[in-house]
């Protein structure tokens, strides 16, 4: 039900609803009327597009939507779905409500077992670790914690009779032999809730140094990583007060932070932070603080993050912590009093999300790293944050680096920017990165590629390549052709093709689309599907390199589109590891091209760097060639 629920929520804009039955006028970031529940004569009914929520200050009445349409219409819970569902158009089956909440009704059972045995003499162990971590007795029952024997089947045998709803939750799992085994052994559990403290899952942590460390309950109808955020149901009264909300990385972080008082905090569920926790997040609250590790892979992950909030950048704030104190652990020295600061006083060193940007642009890794390693001191971390994010400080660092970095930098700088697709935050960051850079960096980006990827404003017909660079957007088209014909090896190719240095517009702008739908969203694609999305008289461009003599009638593409799969993954594998190499190597040539002509315009003085870059590129093309057959 809470799956519907949230559909139904956010794909109805309060406001449009509302005003059927009451005429809404702007006033700041609200819209107010006359109550529609009592009689006044002054408006005191208030709407909070933002948040989806009403209020009206003469009578009290408020909430979301579905709570409006209760009141208005006088209905249950279940019909006001329904109202609304039909009002978006969005099809509901109450048989799989009624299914949902069965499972719930399991889960709960499932619960109730894992919080018995940690508190028996069998769960001992699982208990004492809980509480040497530094988990306090009051909290691991707030919590709900449990834990699981090592037993092979244990919650399988014990709860024997609803094997079939334990086996669909993804609890017990089936053997080849056809036996129950669980899925959940030898770990202290943390029950995953929904927004209305409903049990959806679970979280499963081992005791001792046996990997996987962290596992959580399967996908199911009831259970999205991508979409459920791990403490949002504990977190929402302080989250509504405060309208801030604190996000960082794992159950511990979550569970100490509460500890010493900090409830509006919540954490993905060991998944990269999507869009669909961002929609939800922003439902309840606009401010927003990353709270993450300062090290290598806590900057990068909060820099993906940060993607996902562009147009919402001026209310987001990032909060690193020094490399090797995560938040649970920051959590249990400010609890013991082992550092000089309290929370409030972490929190307020806090820096802008542009700020952070900045810093991790201009700055090199190893530089970071080295910076931040030195500092044992929480105090002089801070201090040291604060003045790496100065202006002059910026210009400095970068004005003094060979050309060498340099230019390492400038590549950053353009992969960075060419993820933006927030055209206030790409003109800010291009115009503070370029006072510090003295390059035109918003016109290298367009030069580069195309700074918006809208089919509108690009001619796919034609390559901005010149003849003598055709080869690379054949092999850029052949490449995304081949993906969208195979897309189980997106996810295992990403990486690589994120390096890719794309020539061909078409090329790029296919990419975008698969890695947002695939690794962002987690969401399948198909042929159908992605030419949908290309004007009709440009998708004869992508058909020959998808299907080449695969297709029938061009202008007559359908999910009837019938595709000869007749080779290995392996071989697809190897097909386009090759056609990634062919681009690199083309490139190459491209750019030792460029770098003759450059030779020509530059002082005798600076041509030894030149030629030293021709170099290197040599070797790596002859490194690259001899891993194809007949390539030079």
């Amino acid at each position: 039900m809470e799956d519907i629920k949230t559909k139904i929520l956010q794909s109805i804009p309060i406001e449009n609803y509302i005003s059927r039955f009451v005429s809404l006028k702007k006033q700041g970031r609200y819209l107010v009327g006359l109550c529609p529940f009592h009689k006044e004569k002054t408006p005191s009914f208030t709407v909070t597009p933002e948040k989806g929520i009403f209020y009206c200050f003469g009578c009290g009445r408020g909430g979301n939507l579905i709570t409006f349409v209760i009141e208005k219409e006088q209905v249950s819970f279940k019909e006001a779905l329904e109202i609304l569902a039909n009002y978006a158009g969005i099809k509901i089956s109450f048989k799989d409500l009624q299914t949902e909440n069965k499972y719930i009704k399991t889960l709960e059972i499932v619960l109730q077992e894992f919080q018995t045995f940690l508190f028996s003499t069998d769960g001992k162990k699982y208990y004492e670790y809980l509480i040497q971590r530094g988990i306090e007795a009051s909290t691991i029952t707030k919590f709900q914690l449990g834990a699981s024997p090592e037993d092979f089947s244990w919650i399988a045998k014990k709860l024997f009779s609803l094997s079939e709803d334990l086996l669909h939750l993804g609890i017990i799992k089936k053997n080849q032999y056809n036996e129950y085994y669980d899925f959940f052994r030898n770990r202290v559990i943390f029950p995953i809730f929904n927004s209305n403290h409903q049990v959806v899952g679970f979280g499963g942590r081992v005791i001792d140094d046996s990997k996987p460390k962290y596992i959580n309950s399967p996908e199911s109808s009831i259970f999205h990583k991508g979409s459920l955020l791990y403490g949002l149901n504990f977190a929402l009264p302080e989250i509504r007060k405060k309208n801030e909300v604190l996000i960082t990385e794992g159950y511990l972080d979550v569970i100490g932070m509460h500890q010493i008082g900090e409830q509006n905090i919540v954490a993905p569920l060991g998944t990269a932070f999507t869009e669909e926790h961002k929609k939800n997040i922003l439902r309840y609250a606009k401010s927003i603080i990353l709270m993450m590790d300062g090290d290598l892979a806590g900057r990068n992950s909060i820099l993906k993050t940060l993607l996902l909030f562009q147009e919402e950048m001026e209310s987001v704030l990032v909060l690193l912590l020094p490399e090797g104190l995560d938040p649970f652990d920051l959590s249990k020295k400010i609890y013991h009093k082992e550092i000089e600061l309290d929370f409030k006083e972490i929190k307020h060193q806090s820096i802008s999300g542009l700020n952070f940007i900045m810093m991790n642009l201009i700055y090199l890794e190893d530089d970071l790293n080295s910076i931040f390693l030195e500092l044992q001191n929480i105090s002089s971390f801070y201090k040291k944050i604060q003045e790496l994010i100065k202006k002059e400080n910026l210009e400095n660092y970068y004005k003094n680096l060979s050309i060498e970095k340099k230019q390492k930098i400038i590549h950053k700088i353009k992969d960075y920017l060419l993820n933006i697709r927030s055209s206030i935050l790409k003109d800010l960051l291009s115009s503070e990165l370029e006072t510090i850079t003295k390059l035109k960096l918003h016109t290298l980006v367009e030069n580069e590629k195309n700074k918006n990827f809208s089919e509108n404003s690009i001619d796919f017909s034609k390559s901005r390549l010149d003849k003598e660079k055709n080869i690379l957007y054949i092999i850029e088209r052949e490449l995304i052709g081949t993906l969208i014909k195979y897309p189980a090896m997106i996810k295992t190719f990403y990486k690589d093709i994120n390096n890719i240095n794309f020539y061909d517009d078409f090329s790029q702008f296919i990419w975008r689309i698969l890695y947002e739908k695939v690794i962002v969203l987690s969401s399948s694609v198909d042929i159908p599907s992605i030419l949908a999305l290309i004007p009709v008289e440009q998708q004869n461009i992508l058909i020959p390199y998808i299907l080449k003599d695969e297709y029938s009638e061009l202008n007559k593409i359908s999910s009837k589109i019938k595709i000869k799969d007749i080779i290995s993954d392996n071989e697809i594998e190897n097909i386009i590891k090759e056609l990634i190499t062919k681009h690199r190597i083309e490139e190459i040539n491209q750019l030792i091209k460029n770098k003759q002509n450059e030779i020509k315009v530059i002082p005798d003085t600076e041509r030894a760097y030149i030629y030293n870059e021709i170099d290197k590129l040599l070797k790596e093309k002859k490194m690259l060639a001899s891993t194809l057959r007949g390539y030079s």
